[in-house]
């Protein structure tokens, strides 16, 4: 039986809309599934201050449990450093980013750290971060200063001890369950010998009921540490004795030329 061509042409556009209409059905319904999929957060699973290390590891532990609760996920550590400690923070963030190891290890993970611009309190923030999910990131980025004027680089406890039979000053108590690194000495003397317009400048404060002598001593103990094992001129560096605090402690400035040194802040005994 033959049909007229007007017939024929007729049914070929049906069956070509017919077609287009089961395609954009198809696509709209892959759209409305795809939108009803709600996109995976980071989710913040810690954040903390300036804390001792045995604090510091059981927050670790825990956020590496939670990384091996979550296999598709993987760690970002947020870095806010102290701006009156540079030099800790350099430390501090090295050792944080050593967790990566231990992640990978146990967890069969991996854990980013990523620094923002320094702040006024040390902050550090652990997020969970499931795979499909955008990273968090700084409020703002890290930027390394240029120190254009008279900055505290890094700050410790000071004070003569004997560490494996040898005279010291300062203590890297922070990895054996203690509160706090040796100061940055390394990247402090660094700073002073690659930079021209720098000078060293340290402040030495002893604990209340210690003579000003002792001060003077630790102060001369921290010039020709800098001196004899840092390869620091002498003449680019200073050390005075600033008085007493609660606790024996050493400051590290960066003091450009021309810039006026630091003045010495000693408290006041509590009565």
């Amino acid at each position: 039986m033959l049909y007229p061509q007007y017939f024929i042409d007729d049914l070929k556009k049906f069956v070509e809309i017919t077609r287009s209409v089961v395609i954009l059905s198809l696509l709209l319904i892959l759209a409305i599934d795809v939108l009803g999929q709600e996109k995976p957060k980071a989710v913040l699973v810690d954040e903390f201050g300036k804390e001792c290390s045995e604090s510091v590891m059981a927050r670790r532990d825990s956020f590496l449990n939670q990384l091996g609760q979550n296999a598709n996920s993987s760690g970002l550590i947020l870095f806010y450093g102290d701006q009156d400690s540079e030099g800790r923070n350099v430390k501090l963030a090295q050792y944080l980013a050593r967790f990566d190891l231990l992640a990978r290890k146990y967890a069969s993970s991996t854990i980013r750290l990523i620094r923002g611009k320094n702040t006024e309190d040390l902050l550090v923030q652990f997020w969970l971060v499931p795979s499909g999910a955008d990273n968090p990131t700084p409020i703002q980025p890290f930027v390394n200063n240029e120190y254009s004027k008279t900055t505290l680089y890094d700050h410790s406890w000071a004070d003569f001890n004997k560490w494996s039979g040898k005279t010291d000053i300062y203590s890297d108590g922070f990895y054996d369950l203690g509160c706090g690194f040796s100061p940055n000495r390394g990247l402090f003397a660094n700073l002073v010998n690659e930079n021209q317009y720098l000078n060293g400048y340290l402040i030495v404060y002893t604990a209340f009921g210690h003579r000003p002598s002792l001060g003077r001593r630790v102060a001369d103990f921290a010039v020709n540490d800098l001196v004899n094992n840092f390869r620091v001129p002498k003449k680019r560096l200073t050390a005075v004795y600033g008085g007493s605090r609660e606790e024996p402690e050493i400051e590290f400035w960066l003091v450009p030329n021309g810039d006026q040194p630091p003045k010495p802040k000693p408290s006041q005994k509590k009565s």
